[in-house]
């Protein structure tokens, strides 16, 4: 009598394709690099400003 073949347990392949969560978890990902970017560039005085002076670089606070 020949050898039985084992069973293999039924499993799905898995899919090749970027799911919409996957892209729109891409999508936020990516702004909030562009978005972190392009603010690291600005310098901000601490403090809120009140009252803006008219010369450059002074804060009232």
């Amino acid at each position: 009598m020949p050898p039985m073949p084992t069973p293999h347990p039924a499993t799905r392949e898995p899919s090749r394709r970027f799911s919409t969560r996957h892209m729109l978890m891409l999508a936020l990902a990516l702004e909030i690099l562009i978005a972190g970017s392009v603010n690291a560039d600005r310098y901000r005085r601490p403090g809120v400003t009140v009252n803006t002076p008219a010369v450059d670089g002074h804060v009232i606070t």
